[in-house]
């Protein structure tokens, strides 16, 4: 089966790092990725029903769990409406989590980690 792993590299590291006043701006580098990929060995029972499905060449369906982050920059105004869209996957979304942020984005020395309440109410 086909894996794929997509990395996403913005222009700067400043959303990617939190650091004090006094220290020189800081910089992300990847020099190597390991990417573990559990194997499952079936009990022989299992194992035997398996390779007949094989060679029969019978679909088998198998779903995967997938994470999506999207980041947009919202307009200042006292109402926006914003579609949230889902990836095609073989699962449904089980969690939609939205956090706010006022003026963190590109500066190292504020903390990204930390969210705002700007008393958002949600109109259905």
């Amino acid at each position: 089966m086909k894996h794929t792993l997509t990395l996403v590299r913005k222009a700067n590291d400043d959303d990617a790092i939190f650091r004090f006043n006094n220290v020189d701006a800081g910089k992300v580098s990847l020099e190597k990725i390991s990417w573990f990929m559990p194997h499952v060995l079936p009990a022989d029972a299992e194992k035997l029903s398996l390779y007949k499905s094989i060679e029969a060449k019978v679909y088998l369906p198998v779903g995967y769990r997938s994470r999506q982050c999207d980041t947009i920059t919202v307009p200042q105004a006292t109402t926006f409406s914003w579609r949230i869209g889902v990836k095609n996957a073989p699962e449904k979304p089980r969690w939609v989590i939205i956090g706010f942020q006022t003026e963190k984005s590109g500066d190292q020395i504020k903390n990204p980690a930390i969210f705002n309440h700007v008393n958002v109410k949600i109109c259905m």
